[in-house]
C-alpha cells in the first residue's frame, strides 16, 4: 500500500521551533559581526562606560554596561565583546518565551508565538545591539517565567522561583527605569489571576518585591549622590503638549511600531491566509494548556495590553514625548498574543510558518545588508546608518598621526560618544573616553592624569578646541560631507617603560 507523501508542514516537528527562532537570532549577530564597518552607537556608549564600573552612568542604570565590563576583563577588550553579550542576551529571551508560551498555551501554540517572536525588530535587524532595552527585555522575561513557575510548583522549588522573580526583577530595574512598568503588568497579572488568594504566593511576592528594591537600592543612592542625572536627561522628553498633539504623537509612534514589527505582523498575516486556504482547523482541546493556575487571559493583558497601554497613557495624560524605542519591551512578548488569535488555524502546518519566517529573516537581511551589495554604498556609510560607517579607517588615520607625535600608548581619547568609541575601541589600545569633555559624563576620568598622558581631541564638523595640541588632521572617510576632525595633544612626561 502506497505511503501519504508528506509535506514540509507536516515534517516540521513542534519542538524544532525555539532552536530554529535561536538559531535565527545568532545568525544575525553573526551576520551583523561579519558585515559592520562599525557598530550602533549604543554599543560605543556601552564601551565608552565599561571602562569604570560605576553604580550608575549618566543616562541609565548600570547593568549593561557591568555585563559588557565584565566579558571583557574575562575574555579582553575586543570590537565583537558586544556582539556576543547582545547576542546572549536575544538566546536568553528567546528561551524564556518559549517557555512562558508552552506554560500559557502548549507547545504548539508556543512554537508560533516563538518563530513570529524572531522576526521581533530587537531580534532581527538589531540583534547586535547591546543597550538598556537588549538588557531589560532579557530580564523581564526571566522574570515572567520566574513568577509562572512559582505559581505551577510547590516547596522549594516555589520558593526558589520567587527568589527568581525578585532577582530578575532587580537586574531589569539595573537595566533600565522603564521596566517598572512591565514589572507592574506582572504584578498585574499575579492579582488579577487569583495567585494573592494563596498565603504562600502573598509571601512569594512581597519577597520578590523587597529583593528587587534591595538590589535597586545601590543605585538609588548613587543617583541621589549624583543629583539624580539620569532623571533629568529622562525628562527630556516631558514637553507641554495640547491634547491634539498628545494624539498625534500617539498615532505616530503605533505607525512607528507597525513598521518596526511588519515582518513579524506580515509574516503572521501571511500564515493565517495560507492556514485559511489549505482548510486547516483549529488546535485541538488537548493540545491547549488549562492551567487554573496561570490564567491565561490575565497574563497575556499583563505582558502585553499593560505596557503598551501605559505607555502611551504616559503621553495622553502626562504629555511626554514619546521615544521610538518605547515601544520595544511593551511589544516583546506580542507574538504570545497572535499566537493565541491564530488559534482557530493553528492545526498543523507549523511547517509553512517555519518557510515564511526563513523568507521574512532573508529580506530583512537583504535590506538590512543593502550597503554592501548596492552599487551607491558610500550613499548608506554615514553617521545616521552607524554599522557601516569606515571605522577602520578613521582609526588608521587618528593613530598615524599619534605615532607621528609620541611613541606613548594613546591613553584617552576626548570627543562625542559614537567618534571617540570608535578611535577606542578600533585602535584596540583600552583608551578611556573622556565623553564631550565633560566631567559629569566620565567622572572616573582624572584631568591631571589625562593631561600628563596626552590625549587624541576628536570632534564632528568643526576642527575642536584643543590647547596644547601638536598636530591636527581631518577625514571624511565616509565621503559624505560628514568631516571629521582630530588634535593631537602629547604627554607631558615621558612613557612608561
Amino acid at each position: 500500500m502506497t505511503q501519504p507523501s508528506r509535506s514540509l508542514p507536516s515534517l516540521f516537528p513542534v519542538a524544532a521551533a525555539p532552536w530554529m527562532a535561536l538559531a535565527c537570532v545568532a545568525a544575525w549577530v553573526l551576520f551583523g559581526g561579519a558585515l559592520d564597518q562599525a557598530q550602533h552607537g549604543d554599543n560605543f556608549e556601552q564601551f565608552n562606560w565599561a571602562h569604570s564600573l560605576e553604580w550608575g552612568y549618566h543616562k541609565h542604570p548600570p547593568l549593561p554596561t557591568w555585563l559588557l565590563g565584565l566579558w571583557q576583563r574575562v575574555w579582553g577588550e575586543s570590537p565583537s565583546a558586544t556582539l556576543f553579550v547582545a547576542g546572549l542576551c536575544g538566546l536568553a529571551t528567546g528561551a524564556c518565551t518559549w517557555l512562558i508560551g508552552r506554560a500559557l498555551m502548549g507547545p504548539r501554540l508556543a512554537g508560533i508565538a516563538v518563530l513570529l517572536w524572531g522576526l521581533h525588530h530587537a531580534y532581527s535587524w538589531k540583534a547586535q545591539v547591546l543597550n538598556h532595552n537588549t538588557v531589560m527585555m532579557t530580564c523581564i522575561a526571566a522574570c515572567a517565567f520566574a513568577a509562572i513557575t512559582a505559581l505551577r510548583t510547590q516547596g522549594r522549588a516555589s520558593t526558589l522561583a520567587w527568589v527568581g522573580v525578585g532577582l530578575a526583577g532587580g537586574l531589569a530595574l539595573l537595566a533600565k527605569y522603564q521596566s517598572a512598568i512591565a514589572l507592574a503588568g506582572i504584578l498585574l497579572a499575579l492579582g488579577h489571576g487569583g495567585a494573592w488568594r494563596q498565603r504562600r504566593h502573598v509571601v512569594g511576592t512581597v519577597g520578590a518585591v523587597l529583593l528587587a528594591l534591595g538590589l535597586f537600592a545601590p543605585h538609588l543612592v548613587w543617583l541621589v549622590q549624583h543629583d539624580f542625572i539620569t532623571l533629568k536627561y529622562a525628562s527630556q522628553s516631558a514637553q507641554n503638549l495640547d491634547l491634539g498633539d498628545r494624539l498625534w504623537r500617539i498615532t505616530v509612534f503605533l505607525l512607528l511600531q507597525a513598521r518596526v514589527m511588519v515582518a513579524l505582523l506580515a509574516c503572521a498575516g501571511l500564515w493565517w491566509l495560507w492556514q485559511r486556504l489549505a482548510q486547516a482547523g483549529p488546535l485541538p482541546a488537548d493540545e491547549v494548556v488549562v492551567d487554573t493556575a496561570v490564567p491565561r487571559r490575565s497574563w497575556l493583558f499583563g505582558l502585553v495590553v499593560f505596557p503598551l497601554g501605559t505607555v502611551l497613557l504616559v503621553c495622553l495624560l502626562g504629555g511626554v514625548k514619546l521615544q521610538d524605542h518605547w515601544g520595544f519591551q511593551p511589544l516583546q512578548f506580542i507574538s504570545l498574543l497572535l499566537a493565541w488569535q491564530l488559534r482557530g488555524v493553528a492545526a498543523g502546518g507549523l511547517g509553512r510558518l517555519a518557510l515564511l519566517a526563513l523568507v521574512a529573516h532573508g529580506a530583512l537581511a537583504a535590506t538590512w545588508s543593502r550597503p554592501v551589495w548596492s552599487a551607491h554604498s558610500s550613499q548608506h556609510a554615514s553617521r545616521t546608518n552607524q554599522y557601516f560607517f569606515p571605522a577602520q579607517p578613521l582609526t588608521d588615520a587618528v593613530m598615524a598621526d599619534w605615532r607621528a607625535v609620541t611613541s606613548c600608548p594613546l591613553r584617552y581619547v576626548v570627543g562625542p560618544p559614537f567618534e571617540a568609541g570608535i578611535v577606542s575601541v578600533y585602535s584596540r589600545t583600552g583608551a578611556v573616553v573622556f565623553e564631550n569633555g565633560a566631567p559629569a559624563k566620565s567622572p572616573w576620568v582624572d584631568p591631571v592624569a589625562l593631561a600628563s598622558a596626552g590625549a587624541v581631541v576628536i570632534e564632528r564638523d568643526v576642527p575642536p578646541a584643543a590647547p596644547g595640541a601638536v598636530k591636527r588632521g581631518q577625514a571624511d572617510p565616509a565621503r559624505r560631507g560628514e568631516v571629521t576632525h582630530w588634535a593631537i595633544v602629547p604627554p607631558q612626561r615621558p612613557c612608561p617603560p
